[in-house]
């Protein structure tokens, strides 16, 4: 049987599940001054200038379903996670909830999600931990990738990751009455096991290799101090300085 992401979100659990994830994005080291911010899949109706406390200059909620209820605090968009309808960097913060599990060409997603962000831009993944009581559903719920395997691709990208954490220490359940009686998982978890919570979330920024132009009159002390010629400098090379 095929399951979505809507099959997660009708389940008991994921509400207290998105309680911790609020509370994760509200305790993110993130200052921007009113930036485009860009959300796929995940509960929809999050307030983002609440939960980060300064002004999101646009809300941009992003699906490839047309069955999810829309976001009245965003600009509601139906399109393709492998082929965003997005200018590149044009975005500062990209936000992630599940995608990747239900995706069949994740790190495609992700090739998307660094072209449109703006050089150091934010982008947050949020994705089930395959290591945790929550993996016994990963049957169900899509395909859980490794937290290694997610920050091997999010660094050859290009990406700096700058936060990690796991959360949520308890099972699925379809009782929010046996899921209160299991909450000192949650203490007990964190201090002994706190790489297994069933959640995990990842925070990277966008890094982008800047080139620094060499002025002329500094190569030439460069090459008179070290006894060379500029005969030693590629034609291409001193063609290009000469256009600076």
């Amino acid at each position: 049987m095929k399951h979505n992401q809507l099959d997660w979100y009708s389940n008991p659990t994921s509400d207290l599940v998105l309680e911790q994830e609020k509370h994760v994005l509200a305790n993110l080291p993130l200052r921007l001054f009113r930036p485009n911010l860009l959300q796929l899949g995940g509960a929809s109706d999050l307030d983002y200038s609440a939960l980060f406390n300064f002004a999101v200059e646009k809300q941009i909620y992003l699906r490839e379903d047309l069955h999810f209820p829309l976001n009245s605090l965003s600009y509601n968009v139906c399109g393709c996670y492998t082929e965003l309808p997005f200018f590149s960097a044009s975005i500062d913060i990209a936000v992630l909830f599940h995608i990747l599990e239900f995706s069949k060409e994740p790190r495609h997603v992700l090739r998307e999600i660094f072209d449109v962000l703006r050089p150091d831009g934010y982008a947050i993944v949020f994705g089930f931990n395959p290591f945790s009581l929550l993996a016994l559903h990963r049957l169900t719920y899509g395909h859980y990738l490794s937290s290694k395997k997610l920050r091997t691709w999010l660094e050859d990208l290009g990406f700096q990751i700058l936060d990690y954490q796991t959360f949520f220490f308890r099972p699925v359940l379809n009782s929010n009455r046996k899921l209160k009686k299991l909450r000192f998982l949650e203490g007990l978890g964190s201090m002994l096991y706190p790489s297994c919570g069933g959640i995990y979330a990842f925070l990277v920024q966008k890094k982008v290799a800047v080139l620094t132009p060499v002025k002329e009159n500094l190569l030439d002390q460069f090459a008179k101090g070290m006894h060379i010629t500029r005969s030693l400098i590629k034609p291409t090379a001193r063609s290009r300085i000469n256009e600076q």
